[in-house]
């Protein structure tokens, strides 16, 4: 999937990344129901949403691998 060779993130890192990213896809949730369809801001806030979902998958795959290798280190 994704070698991240030159970052060593421990467990505990990876998890509070997910927390953070999960909090603003929150916080970023909310602020969409007041944008109007179609606007340039809507239109960022969505792609954004999209990105942080992403970022959340590959930490999370991230998050298994190392739990399946019982290491702490990527």
């Amino acid at each position: 999937m994704f070698d991240n060779t030159e970052n060593d993130y421990t467990i505990a890192e990876l998890e509070e990344a997910v927390y953070a990213l999960t909090s603003l896809i929150s916080k970023c949730e909310k602020a969409k129901q007041k944008l109007v369809i179609g606007t340039s801001q809507y239109t960022l806030l969505t792609r954004r949403l999209k990105a942080f979902n992403i970022a959340i998958t590959i930490i999370n795959g991230c998050l298994t691998k190392k739990l399946n290798e019982g290491n702490n280190i990527i």
